[in-house]
């Protein structure tokens, strides 16, 4: 049995410009304690996570949905207080790159009250920019009309920076007319050039979690194992 009083909680900050969703539910005494602990383990379970989570109303004119609640962790992402935060409408978090055509998928999507997913640049307080991945779900009451969004958001910048100077190593390496072959510690491979592929006849993906010493036969020996002696023993 799902607790009524799961379907949408009332955060313990509520800024005065916002009307939070009520759900007004008639509960057995008895149920009662369950889903009040219920309740309290969801709420603190939101305010411990890793990820950024953040509330609104479910109003689409003027400003659009304002902040009902937002975790910690959505604080030290954008850098406000919830304090600053609450009653606030999430669009001070754009900025002059953050991709419109993607703010207009998010306002077709909450219109028609379905589910997004996307990825663009937002801004924290201190006016530093960082690229954010979140979704939005929107929550319904008992008769199927939309009394808030949820959304999820996480800061992927790091991780894009990283497959950004993942990509241009690869670019570079491939740039080269020798045969380049990148392994770890086990001698498994992690990546081959163009010029490896050219030269063996194997593609990437074939090679790819396989130790070089597969090729160390036939006609493969007389051309890859000098090299292979002159990076080391595999």
């Amino acid at each position: 049995m799902i607790c009524p009083s799961l379907v949408c909680w009332q955060p313990h900050a509520i800024a005065p410009s916002c009307e939070a969703p009520t759900l007004v539910t008639s509960l057995p005494a008895s149920f009662a304690p369950a889903c009040t602990d219920l309740a309290q383990l969801l709420h603190t379970a939101v305010a411990q996570a890793f990820n950024a989570v953040v509330i609104t109303n479910a109003a689409l004119d003027g400003e659009g949905p304002c902040i009902t609640y937002c975790n910690p962790a959505f604080c030290r992402m954008t850098g406000y207080t919830e304090q600053e935060l609450l009653g606030r409408s999430p669009r001070l978090l754009q900025g002059p790159h953050t991709d419109p055509q993607v703010l207009q998928r998010l306002r077709e999507c909450l219109r028609s009250g379905t589910f997004f997913q996307g990825s663009t640049v937002n801004y924290r307080k201190d006016g530093s920019s960082y690229l954010v991945e979140w979704n939005i779900s929107p929550v319904r009451d008992a008769q199927g009309q939309v009394q808030a969004y949820v959304s999820v958001q996480q800061d992927i910048t790091t991780r894009v920076r990283a497959e950004q100077r993942q990509a241009l190593l690869a670019r570079v390496l491939n740039a080269t007319q020798d045969a380049v072959v990148i392994a770890d510690e086990q001698a498994q491979i992690l990546f081959v050039n163009q010029a490896f592929e050219d030269l063996t006849g194997y593609s990437s993906d074939e090679v790819q979690g396989r130790t070089p010493k597969f090729l160390q036969s036939g006609e493969h020996t007389r051309f890859l194992r000098p090299t292979a002696r002159s990076a080391g023993t595999w």
